[in-house]
């Protein structure tokens, strides 16, 4: 997957738990905020490991 020009190899990214991949990819978008950080590489592992959004549910 890629984001705002960074590759993230889905193979990777599957073989971590969501915690380690936002710590080990904090460094990423330096011009965000550490709260914006946090959920733009949740919002990237959830996209890549197949994660829904309670909102996706709802019709």
């Amino acid at each position: 997957m890629k984001v705002e020009g960074i590759n993230f190899v889905d193979e990777e990214v599957r073989k971590m738990k969501k915690k380690e991949f936002v710590a080990k990819h904090k460094v990423l978008f330096p011009d965000r905020t550490e709260i914006e950080k946090e959920n733009i590489l949740s919002d990237i592992y959830d996209k890549i490991v197949g994660v829904r959004s309670p909102l996706e549910d709802t019709i």
